[in-house]
């Protein structure tokens, strides 16, 4: 009789026996032999601890044998240890002597089946091996629906948490270090939102075969939700075995993802928290691993952080923030700043840029810098934005009703650009403000610009309609060309302050600036210049036709009162001249 007939003829049935005495060891050796067509595979245990540090680095095993003395030693604690790190494996309990009330405190507590030794045979052996094997078949099924993800194979959110509060137990009382990793792919929604489900399931298979290579078999690799991933690293004595694996994942995730008629590159951000040191339960060492991964994501392409304290306070401070920030959108606590654009010719201020600050009650006047991310992450950069907006169209307004006729450009955000009021809303402002709308400038970045071309066409047009203008904020910092512009509605380039700060020094980049004046002439676009800030930057400019500037060299942001002084002044300089 063959056992177990639906396994393949290469796959053994892998038993793991713990028993203390050799001879013991021998019998049931000599018993298992004895089974017609049982293909196994022995490993022998002479105590539990060596038993459970066996499962723990190869949870494959289909069947645990093992003496009731020494499951007694552990009592429930061995069994429900050795079912956390191989939930298949069915135990089978073997012992001198059983009664009723014995078997039964063995069944409740997870064991499969119980022999008693005195006239163990082959064939109650195979019978009970037979039972073992089709409950473990059938609990395989269930399993895997519970407890692993469908798509990839790899442990839910489910098992994953369970498997970290036993490693957590395990590690307190051996003394030993728990790592827990979080990965998340980054950029992973542009897959979905341009090529479509299916092809983002594809890159988070590649990328779950990927990880699979990287961690050993005595780790848990899971798939805790959408594209992040996270694993469960045990028996790790020191921070460079860690930071060796963190590279190794880092190097596999940043290979291109081939998906149809592409090759795409995602970064990776991967948070490493310790136990105990970074939390002394699951819930705080993933919310440790999760805050070291959120930092690490701020830096692009694959990137790692460890937990530390000063993780911790900063993370509480940015929580304090945020509730500030939203009190701070209730209060009008904003302010619109403006830092004039002048024409690089006359000298005149021809527009400005519309620059958000926070005048925080205890702090001061806070830069972008400090809010920006905040309001990023929050999506509170809609409402935000919208502020600004309504701000800019009623000092257009102003400034229209005292006979300036200057443009004004506000940044608009990557997130929102994609919301779905957009065009609602500000036609609704301009309506609101009676502006005239073609003195109104939107400032896109090429992140948003080539996020979605044939939406971002749509919704540029639908908005250009109003009488609103773009341009193109930090142009050459980002993927975007002159072949994918072309055909938007854009009426100005933003060359990035980060080539002209060294254009007067560096030919590299003063051939780029160049280059990209040239181009955009060609396509009647007007050029602006960032970050001009001595003259030597302005003389290099005008002498390749850049149209306007903005910088220090001539003004700083400034306040909107200051503004209008200016243009007053502009305006009678300008009299003073024809008279």
């Amino acid at each position: 009789m063959v056992l177990f007939e639906n396994r393949s003829p290469s796959e053994k049935i892998r038993i793991l026996l713990v028993e203390e005495q050799h001879t013991e060891e021998l019998f049931l050796n000599n018993l298992l032999g004895q089974i017609e067509g049982l293909d196994y595979e022995l490993t022998w245990c002479r105590t539990t601890a060596k038993a459970l540090r066996a499962l723990s680095y190869d949870a494959s095993f289909d069947i645990v044998i093992t003496e009731y003395w020494l499951s007694e030693q552990g009592d429930d604690d061995f069994i429900s240890e050795a079912k956390t790190l191989s939930p298949s494996a069915q135990i089978i309990v073997i012992s001198s002597e059983m009664d009723s009330t014995i078997g039964s405190s063995l069944i409740k507590a997870g064991v499969t089946d119980y022999l008693v030794k005195n006239g163990l045979d082959a064939l109650a052996l195979e019978r009970a091996l037979r039972y073992a094997l089709n409950i473990r078949d059938a609990h395989l099924k269930l399993s895997f629906r519970d407890h692993y993800d469908k798509l990839t194979g790899l442990v839910n959110r489910t098992l994953f948490y369970d498997r970290l509060l036993h490693a957590m137990q395990r590690a307190e009382r051996s003394r030993q270090k728990v790592v827990l990793l979080t990965i998340n792919l980054d950029k992973f929604k542009y897959i979905n939102d341009c090529y479509g489900r299916e092809a983002g399931d594809t890159a988070i298979c590649v990328a779950a075969e990927r990880l699979q290579s990287c961690v050993r078999k005595s780790d848990t690799l899971a798939r805790n939700n959408g594209d992040e991933f996270a694993v469960i690293l045990e028996g790790v004595s020191n921070e460079s075995d860690v930071l060796r694996m963190v590279e190794q994942i880092s190097e596999q995730l940043a290979k291109p993802y081939t998906i149809p008629g592409d090759q795409l590159h995602l970064g990776c951000s991967i948070g490493v928290a310790f136990y105990p040191s970074a939390g002394v339960n699951p819930e705080a060492l993933l919310r440790a691993a999760n805050l070291a991964m959120g930092h690490a994501k701020r830096t692009p392409g694959c990137s790692h952080c460890f937990y530390t304290e000063e993780l911790s306070t900063k993370a509480t401070n940015q929580l304090i923030l945020e509730a500030e920030f939203r009190r701070a959108l209730r209060r009008n606590e904003f302010r619109l700043m403006f830092q004039p654009r002048v024409d690089i010719v006359s000298g005149e201020i021809v527009g400005m840029e519309g620059l958000i600050r926070w005048q925080h009650p205890s702090r001061g006047l806070l830069s972008p810098d400090e809010f920006i991310p905040l309001a990023e992450e929050t999506g509170l950069v809609v409402t935000m934005g919208y502020w600004v907006i309504h701000q800019a169209c009623l000092a257009l307004k102003y400034l229209q009703e005292q006979g300036h006729f200057v443009r004004i450009a506000v940044n608009l955000s990557f997130r929102q650009f994609q919301d779905k009021k957009l065009r609602e809303t500000v036609a609704r402002i301009i309506k609101k403000t009676q502006v005239d709308a073609s003195y109104l400038e939107f400032e896109l970045t090429e992140t948003a610009v080539m996020a979605n071309e044939q939406e971002t066409r749509r919704c540029m047009d639908e908005i250009s309609k109003l009488g609103v203008h773009f341009s193109l904020d930090d142009f050459g910092t980002g993927y975007s060309s002159f072949a994918h512009i072309q055909g938007l509605p854009i009426t100005s380039l933003k060359i990035d302050k980060s080539f002209v700060e060294n254009s007067a020094a560096c030919d590299e980049d003063a051939v780029i600036v160049k280059a990209i004046i040239n181009l955009a002439h060609n396509l009647n676009m007007k050029v602006i210049a960032e970050g001009v800030e001595n003259f030597a930057q302005l003389v290099l400019l005008r002498d390749h036709k850049c149209d306007q500037v903005q910088g220090y060299f001539y003004h700083k942001a400034m306040s909107f009162e200051n503004v209008c002084q200016r243009l007053v002044q502009q305006d009678s300089q300008k009299e003073s001249v024809l008279a």
